[in-house]
């Protein structure tokens, strides 16, 4: 934990992740996770200085893998060979420069494997020039194969090096790209000494490529994160992590030797379609509720919070009655008013701090009564008129049930519209002000 938290990343019950490892302690450290079920998916080494340090991503799937660092291009693809005779497949492959045993700068390559016996039409490519890498992309692309990760580094000759893995594709269509080559493109050569091209290339980082590949899969969205530090990112990812976002890749590198370390990054979240939403919220009420039976309230009480997903809420709210709990403790309502209405604040106030937001008196409200609007994806919405004129004849919305109602409309977004002139005395409007 602490090696990790030292090299700027994290170690969560589903996954982790490191930016500035040194070689030998990643080596160390995925061993050790390795007992509790962690694979490294993302492996790529990087120079600093005279120290090899390590940019990695774990998954916590337990399943077997294999790695490997140090290797020239053409022991990678030995490597594989063996590999997959034991059906182990290649999950990342990236390249690095290094110092050989003479003390001569060298392209190095690692990569990771893992077993699946299911999936043996996986390959990788090492090692090769931007002038090769269209060939090599056509034939895996006739093999029905997509990309599935790309690295790009600049080799000790000074030329870009690129390795990727491809394999078959889940029923989504993948691309693979790599940016940043305007400063190599002959159509832009009569632009090249106007100050005002000179001042865009400057502002784009013209010194970066990046090797991206891109999924049309629907399950999950993606983020990326890249061009800062290893500080500055470890800082963002951690908001991310807090958004439910798990890393799927990652890169530490330097532009030239004396620049700064730059990163980059991919993140995932899975998408929840709206019917699993239902399901899951259907399924916690009954649990709150029967902690409140069981004289818990208190525990329940942070899920009746304000948030963009009413479904938690509202399902409490209107399930309170029927499933044995008493909802006197939030609203008056029919079975406990006494067929009356009661001194505001005299139950518990919502997440806001507003009393008597549900129950006691409907409440008038700024909008006009009209229909619901058209449905989105099934759901209603409400037209908000920000600059409607109010009549004493044109009706208005009231909203929040009363002590005459029973359990199950006593929620905010029960409403009907009636016309200001009318006075009931179940039917009331909150007064506000701005304080100076």
């Amino acid at each position: 934990m602490s090696r990790i938290e030292s090299a700027l990343g994290i170690l969560s019950e589903r996954f982790a992740f490191c930016q500035t490892m040194p070689l030998d302690d990643f080596l160390t450290a995925a061993l050790s996770l390795r007992k509790s079920g962690y694979r490294p998916v993302r492996f790529r080494p990087y120079g600093d200085g005279r120290n090899l340090q390590v940019a990695a991503v774990w998954t916590r799937d337990g399943r077997p893998w294999r790695i490997s660092s140090g290797l020239t291009a053409d022991q990678v693809r030995q490597h594989d060979v063996r590999h997959k005779q034991d059906k182990f497949i290649p999950v990342d492959v990236a390249g690095y420069v290094t110092t050989d045993a003479a003390g001569k700068p060298a392209d190095r390559y690692a990569g990771v494997w893992v077993d699946n016996s299911a999936d043996l039409g996986t390959w990788l490519y090492v090692g090769i020039t931007a002038d090769e890498e269209g060939e090599v992309h056509n034939k895996l692309k006739d093999e029905k194969l997509i990309p599935r990760t790309l690295h790009a580094m600049i080799g000790v000759d000074g030329r870009a090096r690129y390795c990727g893995v491809w394999g078959r594709p889940p029923g989504t269509a993948v691309t693979g790209q790599t940016f940043g080559k305007m400063d190599q493109d002959a159509d832009l050569d009569p632009i090249r000494d106007d100050p005002a091209f000179a001042e865009i290339m400057n502002a784009g980082h013209s010194d970066r490529r990046i090797a991206t590949v891109w999924t049309s899969d629907a399950g999950y969205e993606a983020i990326p994160v890249y061009g800062v530090d290893p500080a500055a990112h470890d800082k963002k990812c951690r908001e991310l992590v807090a958004q439910g976002y798990r890393p799927a890749s990652w890169s530490v590198t330097r532009t030239t030797p004396d620049a700064p370390l730059t990163t980059a990054s991919v993140w995932h979240r899975p998408l929840v379609t709206e019917e699993t939403k239902d399901r899951l919220a259907e399924r916690q009420p009954r649990a709150a509720i029967a902690l409140v039976r069981m004289g818990k309230a208190e525990e329940v009480w942070p899920l009746l919070r304000h948030s963009a997903d009413p479904r938690l809420r509202s399902f409490i709210v209107n399930w309170l009655n029927p499933l044995g709990a008493d909802p006197k403790l939030i609203a008056w309502y029919q079975a406990n008013s006494k067929v009356r209405a009661w001194t505001c604040g005299s139950l518990f106030p919502n997440d806001l701090g507003l009393f008597d937001m549900l129950g006691n008196v409907n409440e008038w409200c700024q909008d006009r009564g009209d229909a619901y609007g058209k449905t989105k994806k099934g759901l209603k919405y409400d037209t908000v008129h920000r600059a409607s004129y109010i009549s004493p004849h044109s009706g208005r919305v009231r909203r929040g049930g009363c002590y005459l109602y029973p359990s199950d409309i006593i929620r905010s977004a029960e409403r009907s519209g009636y016309t200001p002139e009318l006075h009931i005395v179940y039917l009331g409007f909150r007064p506000a002000r701005t304080y100076p």
